[in-house]
């Protein structure tokens, strides 16, 4: 059982323990860069450690101020990819999730139960995640991530319950069964379909607004052309789901022959930016640049819009 102080400090501590992500990348990840009351944004405090330490790791969760985390559904995505990068613990989809399962929730349970907070429906959630068969391990490890990040940095169980719940039918398109019957021998039934391992993954955008991600994600088929970004579009899997200054054909997005997905702009008026998830920084995809590598947790930046990006299948 975790010593630590909050659950955030149980989570912090984990993540520097066993995958080698610092208090400082961590904290870059799950904080919010939207401006607070006093005009400046969580995100930009991470190189103060005594501000990171008082008002965020070791806070009282009651005293936490609105809005100082990111959403956790793009600090997931940005703490796998974060995680994989490292390749210090656990990388793979199965490996993330037994961690958020076993090393995870028993960091968080003595932090929560301190805080009057079960832990009891996590796991529950846990269960259900797991048995889940019509997702890839890679996806059930997003919805594991979105659920140990929000009941560490929230304390608050039901939160965390709706936020894995939210992240699920906004990407997958359903909430979380319950499981089927357990047999005799301890098996869980697999009868669901698992998309092929051969089959090439699509590419989600999961549009955000005021930092947090509204509606459900946009597919991008594997195979073919790609799909357009823009205000006037209007092909099958062309977005067009963006502000009034993204440009008629502003983007395009597609999956080269080698695998990488790629982004570049279209002579867009107001620009085009990706915000890498693996270093945190940001940079233009200009007209008539090299075409940018997109990976899960980047941010994808159309003019004032913006997507996270992650992999996986069409609910």
């Amino acid at each position: 059982m975790s010593h630590a102080s909050t659950p955030a400090a149980a989570l912090f501590e984990l993540m520097k323990r066993r995958c080698g992500i610092s208090h400082k990348e961590l904290a870059s990840i799950v904080l919010s860069g939207r401006p607070l009351a006093d005009g400046r944004s969580p995100a930009s405090r991470v190189s103060d450690r005594t501000w990171v330490s008082r008002f965020v790791v070791h806070a009282r969760p009651d005293t936490l101020q609105e809005g100082i985390f990111a959403d956790f559904s793009v600090s997931a995505l940005r703490l796998i990819a974060r995680m994989k990068s490292q390749r210090k613990g656990p990388v793979s989809g199965e490996e993330i999730v037994s961690f958020v399962r076993d090393e995870g929730l028993r960091a968080l349970e003595g932090p929560l139960a301190a805080c009057a907070q079960p832990v009891q429906p996590l796991r529950a959630v846990m269960d259900r995640i797991g048995a889940e068969r019509s997702l890839t391990a890679d996806e059930r490890a997003e919805e594991a991530m979105v659920l140990l990040a929000s009941a560490a940095c929230t304390a608050d169980t039901a939160r965390a319950v709706e936020e894995v719940r939210a992240f699920s039918r906004a990407v997958h398109g359903g909430g979380l069964a319950t499981p089927p019957p357990v047999s005799v021998g301890g098996a869980v039934s697999t009868s669901d379909v698992v998309p092929a391992a051969s089959e090439a993954p699509w590419l989600g955008l999961l549009r955000m607004e005021e930092g947090r991600v509204v509606g459900n994600a946009h597919w991008v088929a594997p195979e073919g052309d790609g799909a357009l970004i823009g205000s006037l579009v209007a092909g099958a899997g062309d977005v067009s789901d963006v502000s009034a200054d993204v440009s008629g054909r502003h983007a395009r997005i597609w999956r080269d022959e080698a695998g990488a997905w790629r982004v570049e702009d279209l002579g867009s008026r107001n620009g085009t930016a990706l915000t890498s998830a693996l270093t945190g920084e940001s940079a233009a995809v200009g007209p008539g640049d090299a075409p940018c590598e997109l990976r899960p947790g980047d941010l994808l930046h159309v003019a004032a819009t913006t997507f996270a990006v992650l992999e996986g299948y069409p609910g």
